[in-house]
Protein backbone atom coordinates (compact mmCIF):
# COMPACT_ATOMS: atom_id res chain seq x y z
CA UNK A 1 0.00 0.00 0.00
CA UNK A 2 1.32 3.09 -1.23
CA UNK A 3 2.29 5.51 1.87
CA UNK A 4 3.66 8.87 0.80
CA UNK A 5 2.67 11.30 -2.43
CA UNK A 6 5.49 10.70 -4.82
CA UNK A 7 6.01 13.33 -7.83
CA UNK A 8 7.18 12.73 -11.17
CA UNK A 9 9.43 14.92 -12.80
CA UNK A 10 10.91 14.37 -15.94
CA UNK A 11 13.06 16.87 -17.67
CA UNK A 12 14.44 17.60 -21.04
CA UNK A 13 16.45 20.26 -22.63
CA UNK A 14 14.13 22.74 -22.55
CA UNK A 15 14.36 23.17 -18.60
CA UNK A 16 17.93 24.65 -19.27
CA UNK A 17 17.01 27.75 -21.11
CA UNK A 18 16.72 29.74 -18.11
CA UNK A 19 20.38 28.72 -17.72
CA UNK A 20 21.38 29.28 -21.27
CA UNK A 21 21.65 25.92 -21.91
CA UNK A 22 23.25 24.48 -24.78
CA UNK A 23 20.87 23.93 -28.00
CA UNK A 24 21.19 21.09 -30.48
CA UNK A 25 21.69 23.80 -33.13
CA UNK A 26 24.62 25.27 -31.11
CA UNK A 27 26.72 21.91 -30.26
CA UNK A 28 25.85 20.53 -34.35
CA UNK A 29 27.36 23.86 -35.43
CA UNK A 30 30.59 23.56 -32.75
CA UNK A 31 31.11 20.11 -34.07
CA UNK A 32 31.26 20.82 -37.69
CA UNK A 33 33.49 23.98 -37.16
CA UNK A 34 35.65 22.11 -35.15
CA UNK A 35 36.19 19.19 -37.51
CA UNK A 36 36.51 18.38 -41.27
CA UNK A 37 35.32 14.97 -40.81
CA UNK A 38 32.29 16.12 -38.89
CA UNK A 39 31.36 18.33 -41.37
CA UNK A 40 31.65 15.95 -44.47
CA UNK A 41 29.53 13.43 -42.23
CA UNK A 42 26.89 16.60 -42.42
CA UNK A 43 27.08 17.41 -46.03
CA UNK A 44 26.74 14.11 -46.80
CA UNK A 45 23.53 13.28 -45.00
CA UNK A 46 22.19 16.85 -46.29
CA UNK A 47 21.93 15.59 -49.54
CA UNK A 48 19.51 12.57 -48.85
CA UNK A 49 17.73 13.72 -45.57
CA UNK A 50 15.27 17.04 -46.12
CA UNK A 51 15.08 17.91 -42.25
CA UNK A 52 18.01 19.74 -40.85
CA UNK A 53 20.81 17.72 -39.68
CA UNK A 54 22.12 17.79 -36.02
CA UNK A 55 25.09 16.38 -33.90
CA UNK A 56 22.94 13.15 -32.95
CA UNK A 57 22.93 12.54 -36.55
CA UNK A 58 26.57 13.35 -36.75
CA UNK A 59 27.12 10.44 -33.95
CA UNK A 60 24.84 7.82 -35.47
CA UNK A 61 26.58 7.69 -38.77
CA UNK A 62 29.96 7.06 -36.42
CA UNK A 63 28.54 4.52 -35.06
CA UNK A 64 27.57 2.81 -37.91
CA UNK A 65 31.11 3.46 -39.48
CA UNK A 66 32.45 1.89 -36.08
CA UNK A 67 30.21 -1.02 -37.49
CA UNK A 68 31.12 -0.92 -41.22
CA UNK A 69 35.34 -1.17 -40.61
CA UNK A 70 35.22 -3.02 -37.71
CA UNK A 71 33.40 -5.90 -39.90
CA UNK A 72 36.01 -5.61 -42.31
CA UNK A 73 38.73 -6.67 -40.05
CA UNK A 74 39.71 -10.20 -40.51
CA UNK A 75 37.64 -13.24 -38.82
CA UNK A 76 34.88 -10.30 -37.77
CA UNK A 77 31.71 -12.01 -38.64
CA UNK A 78 29.60 -9.56 -40.06
CA UNK A 79 27.42 -9.00 -42.95
CA UNK A 80 27.91 -4.71 -42.86
CA UNK A 81 30.68 -4.46 -45.54
CA UNK A 82 28.65 -7.32 -46.99
CA UNK A 83 25.72 -5.26 -48.30
CA UNK A 84 27.04 -1.96 -47.42
CA UNK A 85 29.38 0.70 -48.74
CA UNK A 86 30.49 3.95 -47.72
CA UNK A 87 29.86 6.74 -49.61
CA UNK A 88 32.98 8.09 -51.65
CA UNK A 89 33.56 11.47 -50.10
CA UNK A 90 33.75 9.51 -46.83
CA UNK A 91 35.72 7.08 -47.81
CA UNK A 92 38.58 8.80 -49.60
CA UNK A 93 38.42 11.11 -46.38
CA UNK A 94 39.03 8.24 -44.16
CA UNK A 95 41.65 6.75 -46.12
CA UNK A 96 43.75 9.83 -46.31
CA UNK A 97 43.81 10.24 -42.69
CA UNK A 98 44.60 6.70 -41.42
CA UNK A 99 47.26 4.05 -43.45
CA UNK A 100 45.44 0.82 -44.18
CA UNK A 101 43.63 -1.39 -41.19
CA UNK A 102 44.08 1.68 -39.09
CA UNK A 103 40.26 3.16 -40.60
CA UNK A 104 38.94 1.55 -37.01
CA UNK A 105 41.18 3.35 -34.74
CA UNK A 106 40.38 6.49 -36.84
CA UNK A 107 36.51 6.22 -36.47
CA UNK A 108 36.51 5.01 -32.28
CA UNK A 109 39.38 8.41 -32.19
CA UNK A 110 36.67 10.71 -34.13
CA UNK A 111 33.57 8.98 -31.80
CA UNK A 112 35.38 10.01 -28.31
CA UNK A 113 36.64 13.55 -29.82
CA UNK A 114 32.97 14.00 -30.96
CA UNK A 115 31.76 12.99 -27.47
CA UNK A 116 34.00 15.42 -25.67
CA UNK A 117 33.01 18.42 -27.64
CA UNK A 118 29.37 17.50 -26.58
CA UNK A 119 30.86 17.30 -22.92
CA UNK A 120 32.89 20.83 -23.09
CA UNK A 121 29.27 22.43 -24.67
CA UNK A 122 27.31 21.00 -21.59
CA UNK A 123 29.76 22.02 -19.25
CA UNK A 124 30.51 25.53 -19.96
CA UNK A 125 26.97 26.24 -19.10
CA UNK A 126 26.85 23.69 -16.09
CA UNK A 127 29.99 25.75 -14.06
CA UNK A 128 28.26 29.04 -14.23
CA UNK A 129 25.33 27.76 -12.36
CA UNK A 130 25.92 29.26 -9.85
CA UNK A 131 25.65 32.60 -10.93
CA UNK A 132 22.24 32.24 -12.08
CA UNK A 133 20.91 34.01 -8.96
CA UNK A 134 17.18 34.63 -9.67
CA UNK A 135 16.87 31.76 -11.56
CA UNK A 136 18.39 29.26 -9.06
CA UNK A 137 16.02 31.22 -6.09
CA UNK A 138 12.91 30.26 -8.38
CA UNK A 139 13.79 26.86 -9.13
CA UNK A 140 14.39 26.12 -5.77
CA UNK A 141 11.65 27.92 -4.48
CA UNK A 142 9.71 25.88 -6.70
CA UNK A 143 10.98 22.27 -5.93
CA UNK A 144 10.63 23.25 -2.09
CA UNK A 145 7.20 23.45 -2.80
CA UNK A 146 6.70 20.38 -4.23
CA UNK A 147 9.24 18.50 -1.72
CA UNK A 148 7.32 20.19 1.23
CA UNK A 149 4.32 17.50 1.00
CA UNK A 150 6.01 14.86 -1.70
CA UNK A 151 8.86 13.49 -2.36
CA UNK A 152 10.88 13.76 -5.85
CA UNK A 153 11.38 11.54 -8.78
CA UNK A 154 13.16 13.52 -11.03
CA UNK A 155 14.74 12.16 -13.94
CA UNK A 156 15.97 14.00 -16.80
CA UNK A 157 17.26 13.16 -20.90
CA UNK A 158 19.92 16.26 -19.86
CA UNK A 159 23.68 15.31 -19.02
CA UNK A 160 24.15 17.91 -16.32
CA UNK A 161 23.40 18.04 -12.68
CA UNK A 162 21.02 20.97 -12.57
CA UNK A 163 18.55 20.15 -9.50
CA UNK A 164 21.71 18.86 -7.42
CA UNK A 165 23.92 21.95 -8.34
CA UNK A 166 21.05 24.32 -7.80
CA UNK A 167 19.81 22.97 -4.24
CA UNK A 168 23.44 22.35 -3.19
CA UNK A 169 24.06 26.07 -3.43
CA UNK A 170 20.74 27.39 -2.55
CA UNK A 171 20.58 29.06 1.25
CA UNK A 172 16.66 28.66 2.12
CA UNK A 173 15.84 25.59 0.15
CA UNK A 174 18.03 22.80 0.89
CA UNK A 175 16.81 19.24 -0.44
CA UNK A 176 19.03 16.35 -0.90
CA UNK A 177 18.88 13.93 -4.06
CA UNK A 178 19.99 10.40 -4.45
CA UNK A 179 21.99 9.93 -7.31
CA UNK A 180 22.78 6.73 -7.28
CA UNK A 181 26.48 7.00 -6.29
CA UNK A 182 27.91 6.89 -2.66
CA UNK A 183 31.11 7.37 -0.93
CA UNK A 184 33.27 4.22 -1.40
CA UNK A 185 36.87 4.36 -0.07
CA UNK A 186 37.12 1.14 -1.31
CA UNK A 187 37.53 2.14 -4.85
CA UNK A 188 40.46 3.39 -5.72
CA UNK A 189 41.54 6.27 -8.55
CA UNK A 190 42.49 5.04 -11.61
CA UNK A 191 44.40 8.02 -12.56
CA UNK A 192 42.17 10.37 -14.07
CA UNK A 193 42.97 13.99 -13.67
CA UNK A 194 39.29 14.44 -12.85
CA UNK A 195 39.93 12.58 -9.68
CA UNK A 196 42.16 13.68 -7.04
CA UNK A 197 44.51 10.81 -5.47
CA UNK A 198 43.61 12.06 -2.07
CA UNK A 199 39.32 11.97 -2.87
CA UNK A 200 37.22 9.69 -1.79
CA UNK A 201 35.48 7.97 -4.67
CA UNK A 202 31.28 7.91 -5.15
CA UNK A 203 30.64 4.53 -7.13
CA UNK A 204 27.66 3.29 -8.16
CA UNK A 205 25.05 1.69 -6.09
CA UNK A 206 22.40 0.21 -8.29
CA UNK A 207 20.37 -1.86 -5.10
CA UNK A 208 20.40 1.65 -4.06
CA UNK A 209 18.41 2.63 -7.09
CA UNK A 210 16.44 -0.40 -7.76
CA UNK A 211 15.35 -0.45 -4.28
CA UNK A 212 15.10 2.94 -2.38
CA UNK A 213 11.91 4.32 -3.90
CA UNK A 214 10.78 6.95 -1.18
CA UNK A 215 13.61 9.40 -1.44
CA UNK A 216 14.70 12.11 -3.79
CA UNK A 217 16.33 11.38 -6.63
CA UNK A 218 17.74 13.02 -9.34
CA UNK A 219 18.81 10.51 -12.38
CA UNK A 220 20.46 10.81 -15.53
CA UNK A 221 19.12 8.49 -17.84
CA UNK A 222 21.49 9.22 -20.66
CA UNK A 223 24.39 9.51 -18.75
CA UNK A 224 26.06 12.56 -16.86
CA UNK A 225 29.03 14.55 -17.67
CA UNK A 226 30.16 13.69 -14.55
CA UNK A 227 30.29 9.99 -14.71
CA UNK A 228 34.17 8.83 -14.94
CA UNK A 229 35.05 5.49 -15.84
CA UNK A 230 37.07 3.14 -13.47
CA UNK A 231 39.21 0.52 -15.61
CA UNK A 232 39.67 -1.27 -12.70
CA UNK A 233 36.07 -1.66 -11.34
CA UNK A 234 34.80 -1.61 -14.80
CA UNK A 235 32.44 0.77 -13.26
CA UNK A 236 31.29 4.48 -13.82
CA UNK A 237 32.27 6.78 -10.54
CA UNK A 238 31.15 10.46 -10.14
CA UNK A 239 33.88 13.08 -10.85
CA UNK A 240 34.65 15.81 -8.75
CA UNK A 241 33.91 18.27 -11.66
CA UNK A 242 32.81 17.66 -15.74
CA UNK A 243 35.07 15.13 -17.28
CA UNK A 244 37.74 15.83 -19.90
CA UNK A 245 37.59 13.08 -22.64
CA UNK A 246 40.64 13.82 -23.84
CA UNK A 247 42.02 12.65 -20.53
CA UNK A 248 39.29 10.03 -19.80
CA UNK A 249 39.47 8.11 -22.82
CA UNK A 250 42.83 6.41 -22.01
CA UNK A 251 40.71 4.45 -19.10
CA UNK A 252 37.77 4.41 -21.48
CA UNK A 253 39.38 2.89 -24.28
CA UNK A 254 40.55 -0.22 -22.41
CA UNK A 255 36.67 -0.91 -22.14
CA UNK A 256 35.57 0.80 -25.29
CA UNK A 257 33.82 -2.01 -26.95
CA UNK A 258 30.41 -3.15 -25.46
CA UNK A 259 28.12 -5.86 -26.69
CA UNK A 260 24.85 -5.25 -28.13
CA UNK A 261 22.71 -6.95 -30.31
CA UNK A 262 24.77 -10.11 -32.11
CA UNK A 263 27.36 -8.52 -34.65
CA UNK A 264 26.33 -4.76 -33.63
CA UNK A 265 28.83 -3.61 -30.57
CA UNK A 266 29.19 0.07 -29.99
CA UNK A 267 31.98 2.02 -28.07
CA UNK A 268 31.11 3.02 -24.29
CA UNK A 269 30.91 6.33 -23.28
CA UNK A 270 29.16 8.17 -20.53
CA UNK A 271 26.98 10.20 -22.05
CA UNK A 272 24.20 8.33 -24.40
CA UNK A 273 23.64 10.38 -27.27
CA UNK A 274 23.03 9.03 -31.14
CA UNK A 275 20.24 7.05 -32.29
CA UNK A 276 21.75 3.84 -30.81
CA UNK A 277 20.37 4.46 -27.21
CA UNK A 278 18.14 1.70 -26.74
CA UNK A 279 21.76 -0.47 -27.24
CA UNK A 280 23.49 1.61 -24.72
CA UNK A 281 20.59 1.55 -22.33
CA UNK A 282 21.16 -2.26 -21.92
CA UNK A 283 24.25 -1.38 -19.65
CA UNK A 284 24.22 -0.41 -15.98
CA UNK A 285 23.67 2.43 -14.59
CA UNK A 286 21.19 3.24 -17.29
CA UNK A 287 19.30 0.26 -17.22
CA UNK A 288 18.90 0.74 -13.49
CA UNK A 289 17.43 4.30 -14.26
CA UNK A 290 15.38 3.65 -16.70
CA UNK A 291 13.87 0.60 -14.56
CA UNK A 292 13.31 3.11 -11.94
CA UNK A 293 11.63 5.87 -14.29
CA UNK A 294 9.31 3.05 -15.06
CA UNK A 295 8.39 1.79 -12.00
CA UNK A 296 7.60 5.75 -11.20
CA UNK A 297 5.47 6.18 -13.94
CA UNK A 298 3.17 3.76 -12.69
CA UNK A 299 3.92 4.55 -9.16
CA UNK A 300 3.46 8.87 -9.37
CA UNK A 301 0.09 10.61 -8.79
CA UNK A 302 1.30 13.57 -10.51
CA UNK A 303 3.70 13.71 -13.09
CA UNK A 304 5.20 17.34 -14.22
CA UNK A 305 7.26 16.84 -17.97
CA UNK A 306 9.05 20.13 -18.34
CA UNK A 307 10.99 21.08 -21.65
CA UNK A 308 11.15 17.20 -23.42
CA UNK A 309 10.36 17.24 -27.11
CA UNK A 310 8.98 13.79 -26.72
CA UNK A 311 11.75 12.23 -29.06
CA UNK A 312 13.15 9.37 -27.20
CA UNK A 313 10.93 6.70 -28.27
CA UNK A 314 12.31 4.12 -25.65
CA UNK A 315 11.17 6.85 -22.84
CA UNK A 316 7.91 7.39 -25.33
CA UNK A 317 6.99 3.66 -24.42
CA UNK A 318 7.65 3.64 -21.35
CA UNK A 319 5.16 6.29 -20.48
CA UNK A 320 2.66 4.53 -23.21
CA UNK A 321 3.31 1.44 -21.27
CA UNK A 322 2.57 2.59 -17.98
CA UNK A 323 -0.80 5.06 -18.65
CA UNK A 324 -2.44 1.91 -19.84
CA UNK A 325 -1.69 -0.18 -16.80
CA UNK A 326 -2.97 2.34 -14.76
CA UNK A 327 -6.77 2.40 -12.92
CA UNK A 328 -7.11 6.10 -13.89
CA UNK A 329 -4.54 9.03 -15.95
CA UNK A 330 -2.00 10.85 -13.13
CA UNK A 331 -2.13 14.47 -12.99
CA UNK A 332 -0.12 15.81 -15.98
CA UNK A 333 1.48 18.89 -16.41
CA UNK A 334 3.51 19.48 -19.41
CA UNK A 335 5.80 22.67 -19.62
CA UNK A 336 6.96 23.38 -23.42
CA UNK A 337 10.40 24.26 -24.32
CA UNK A 338 9.70 26.91 -26.88
CA UNK A 339 8.94 30.78 -25.94
CA UNK A 340 5.59 31.65 -27.07
CA UNK A 341 5.83 34.57 -28.64
CA UNK A 342 7.96 31.75 -31.00
CA UNK A 343 4.23 29.73 -31.84
CA UNK A 344 4.24 30.58 -35.49
CA UNK A 345 1.34 28.51 -36.05
CA UNK A 346 -0.39 28.35 -33.06
CA UNK A 347 -0.63 25.76 -30.31
CA UNK A 348 -0.54 21.97 -30.97
CA UNK A 349 -0.41 18.71 -29.39
CA UNK A 350 3.09 16.82 -30.00
CA UNK A 351 2.09 13.48 -32.31
CA UNK A 352 3.88 11.16 -29.64
CA UNK A 353 2.40 13.20 -26.96
CA UNK A 354 -1.04 12.33 -28.66
CA UNK A 355 0.19 8.89 -29.13
CA UNK A 356 1.17 8.60 -25.03
CA UNK A 357 -1.87 10.31 -24.39
CA UNK A 358 -3.87 8.05 -26.56
CA UNK A 359 -7.52 9.27 -25.87
CA UNK A 360 -10.14 11.75 -27.34
CA UNK A 361 -10.36 13.53 -24.50
CA UNK A 362 -6.49 14.28 -24.30
CA UNK A 363 -5.41 14.32 -27.94
CA UNK A 364 -7.13 16.43 -29.69
CA UNK A 365 -6.48 19.82 -28.67
CA UNK A 366 -9.64 21.61 -29.25
CA UNK A 367 -11.20 19.71 -26.50
CA UNK A 368 -8.86 21.81 -23.65
CA UNK A 369 -10.14 24.64 -21.87
CA UNK A 370 -8.34 28.24 -21.97
CA UNK A 371 -7.31 28.82 -18.39
CA UNK A 372 -4.93 31.78 -18.76
CA UNK A 373 -2.03 33.26 -20.92
CA UNK A 374 -0.68 29.99 -22.82
CA UNK A 375 -2.05 28.16 -19.86
CA UNK A 376 -4.62 25.12 -20.60
CA UNK A 377 -6.18 22.30 -19.08
CA UNK A 378 -8.21 19.25 -19.94
CA UNK A 379 -11.89 18.77 -19.20
CA UNK A 380 -11.42 16.60 -16.65
CA UNK A 381 -8.51 18.65 -15.16
CA UNK A 382 -5.97 15.94 -15.41
CA UNK A 383 -3.77 17.06 -18.42
CA UNK A 384 -2.47 20.84 -17.88
CA UNK A 385 -0.46 22.59 -20.68
CA UNK A 386 1.51 25.49 -20.70
CA UNK A 387 3.15 26.94 -23.90
CA UNK A 388 5.68 29.63 -22.71
CA UNK A 389 8.54 27.63 -21.68
CA UNK A 390 10.05 26.67 -18.38
CA UNK A 391 11.82 30.52 -17.30
CA UNK A 392 8.22 32.43 -17.79
CA UNK A 393 6.41 29.38 -15.67
CA UNK A 394 8.19 29.84 -12.43
CA UNK A 395 8.88 33.80 -13.11
CA UNK A 396 5.02 33.80 -12.94
CA UNK A 397 4.26 31.41 -10.30
CA UNK A 398 2.06 29.73 -13.07
CA UNK A 399 2.80 26.35 -10.97
CA UNK A 400 1.09 28.15 -7.56
CA UNK A 401 -2.84 27.63 -8.87
CA UNK A 402 -2.40 24.26 -10.58
CA UNK A 403 0.42 21.91 -7.82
Amino acid sequence: MKTIDKVLLFTGSGVNFPWNGATSEAITKKLTDNNRFYGLIKECLSKNIERPINFEDIISTIDNLFLFYRGKQHLIDSEIPIIFEVKSDLAEYINRRCSTGNQLDFIEEMFYGAINIIVKQISDYSIIIDEKGESNDLLADFLKRINKNNIIRAYTTNYDRLFIDVCNQSKNHKITFSDGFIIDTNIKSSGSENIDEGERLRGLRLENVLNQRNINCYYNLHGSIYWDWNHEEKQFMLAIKPIDLHLHSVNLRKDSIETGNPNEPFLLSPIITGFKKTQRLSLPPFNAYNNSFFNDCLECDTWLIIGYSFSDSHLNNLMKTAISHRREIPKIIYIDKQDGNNLKNGYNLNANFQDIFNSQVYKIFDKYKHLDDYLFCSNDNKIFLYFDGFETFLKNNIWHSIL
